[in-house]
């Protein structure tokens, strides 16, 4: 028997949803309090997390301590993944297998993250933009990172497109691709 504190009821277990985090291993609130609530608040709270979701969407601090938490679950030499021999995510498995090694601080991560948002702004309003080893051979370093399309890194990783793009994207994709060549180049627009 667990007590509701909203409804003031003795009610039996498994009236109440599963929950790791709690120490008995179960919700605090009964599921019809739970599901009163939510039929209550249901548009306020969707509204909550479209916002939620669009600030970080449009957060580019939100983004680089990402993509850095993302790049430190494949190192083998960061805080994250020492003492990690196998993971229950397969990519990441495979990643501490290669044994890649960190090879950058977090600040020089960002100020690279800074100095190429022009062109992850650019890539992003077409599709998602992803930071990606230049050698995939090499380990991460400032001088070994790229960003490029998501479909790029899944066409360079696995030797295929992931998603068929239409002609309208492929010639946005072109124009992308020319204007990040002149500009490798010193070449201004």
């Amino acid at each position: 028997m667990k007590h509701c504190p909203k409804c003031s009821r003795d009610l039996d277990e498994s009236m109440f949803c599963s929950n790791r985090s709690k120490k008995d291993g179960r919700n605090d609130y009964c599921k019809d309090c739970v599901k009163e609530y939510r039929s209550k608040f249901k548009d306020k709270l969707n509204e909550y997390c479209r916002n939620y979701q669009a600030k970080r969407a449009n957060d580019f601090e939100y983004i680089i301590k990402n993509r850095w938490a993302s790049i430190l679950q494949r190192c083998v030499n960061s805080k994250y993944s020492q003492g990690k021999t196998a993971s229950k995510n397969f990519q990441q498995a495979s990643y501490l297998k290669q044994n890649i090694l960190l090879e950058m601080t977090y600040d020089e991560f960002t100020d690279w993250m800074f100095s190429q948002k022009e062109l992850f702004d650019e890539i992003s309003e077409f599709t998602k933009a992803v930071v990606s080893r230049i050698d995939p051979t090499k380990n991460y370093s400032v001088d070994n990172l790229e960003i490029i399309s998501r479909e790029d890194s899944f066409e360079k990783r696995w030797g295929t497109p992931c998603n068929p793009m239409t002609e309208e994207q492929k010639a946005d994709k072109k124009i992308i691709n020319s204007n990040r060549y002149k500009k490798s180049q010193g070449d201004e627009k």
